[in-house]
Order: structure tokens, then sequence, then C-alpha cells
């Protein structure tokens, strides 16, 4: 890995750390994908666009 994004992601990762915070193991997960695809047609379109790339 590029030794500038192993900084930034360590860096990221202390941050992370040091907020303290965790995750509410109840509430439901879910992607930015999952907000944008909601449809059957969303899904096959974001599918053949993804193949295509």
């Amino acid at each position: 890995m590029n030794k500038s994004i192993e900084r930034k992601l360590a860096a990221l990762t202390k941050k992370a750390k040091e907020n303290g915070r965790k995750a509410d193991a109840k509430a439901p997960v879910s992607s930015s994908l999952h907000k944008v695809i909601k449809t059957k047609e969303q899904a096959d379109l974001f599918m053949k666009l993804l193949k295509e790339a």
C-alpha cells in the first residue's frame, strides 16, 4: 500500500479510537447504496453500469 495512504489510514483510525463512541448494536446497518437504490430496476441499472466500468 502507498505510504501516504497508510499514514492517512493510521491517523483516521487513531482519531476514531480517540472519539470513544461505540456503534449501537441495535441500530440497523445500511450502506449509502441502500439509501439510493430502492427498486429492482435501479439495482439492475447500477449492476449494468458497474460491470461496464
